[in-house]
């Protein structure tokens, strides 16, 4: 009789202990599960930040091919025409703002001028695109030296 009141003991120490276990082997689940969870919420917030990097990029950049195009075959002032832009002081410098997929597209054009501020050449231009979002803020932006042949 003894052995069998010691038997069933045993047997109620070991449910509680199994409940135990189970309890902590869920704790530590969840610690690691939340672990992961914390790294692919991360992961997927830096893909996003990517793609919005790379779209205003692609922007910037088909604006700045575009306007390379029109250094291929226009002058600089049929060329702002083109661009519905104009030139009020005549130096060159121009700068203007369009809305491209909901973005705000900032381009300025300028005599490309050497680091004394001496121009360089009257047909070599700098051109600087920024692309902004919603909120104002820069995404993205592309600069480079066009020479006008025309």
């Amino acid at each position: 009789m003894l052995r069998f009141q010691r038997q069933q003991t045993l047997m109620k120490e070991e449910k509680a202990m199994t409940l135990v276990e189970v309890l902590v082997s869920i704790m530590i689940l969840s610690i690691i599960v939340v672990t992961f969870l914390t790294f692919f919420i991360q992961s997927r917030k830096t893909v996003n930040l990517s793609d919005d990097i790379s779209d205003a990029t692609y922007t910037a950049q088909t604006e700045v091919e575009y306007i390379y195009h029109l250094s291929e075959t226009k002058d600089f002032d049929t060329a702002l025409n083109d661009l519905k832009v104009n030139d009020p002081d005549g130096d060159g410098e121009v700068q203007f703002t369009k809305e491209v997929d909901g973005e705000k597209v900032e381009v300025t054009m300028s005599t490309a001028k050497d680091s004394n501020g001496n121009v360089i050449d009257d047909k070599l231009k700098n051109v600087l695109v920024k692309v902004y979002d919603q909120s104002n803020k820069l995404k993205g932006q592309m600069e480079t030296k066009i020479l006008w042949e025309e």
